[in-house]
C-alpha cells in the first residue's frame, strides 16, 4: 500500500547547527510516508548537526543552494 506522501518530493534546507533531532525525526517520518526527501543546503560538502550545544552527526547534503 502506498504511504500518504507518494509521489512527493520534500526539500529540507538546513547549515551547520541543525538540531539532529529536528532534522532526522522529521525525515524519516516523511520518507515512511513514501516521500523522496532531499537536503538542501548552502554549504560545500557536509552540514554539522548538534545534540543541544553538542556536535553530533554530519549530514551530505544532496542539493546545494545555491547552484
Amino acid at each position: 500500500m502506498p504511504g500518504k506522501l507518494s509521489g512527493t518530493k520534500i526539500a529540507f534546507l538546513a547549515t551547520d547547527g541543525v538540531e539532529q533531532i529536528e532534522l532526522t525525526e522529521p525525515w524519516k517520518a516523511i520518507k515512511k510516508e513514501g516521500a523522496t526527501v532531499e537536503l538542501v543546503s548552502p554549504k560545500p560538502d557536509e552540514i554539522q548537526g548538534v545534540n543541544h550545544m553538542d556536535k553530533a552527526d554530519t549530514f551530505r547534503w544532496t542539493v546545494r543552494y545555491p547552484r
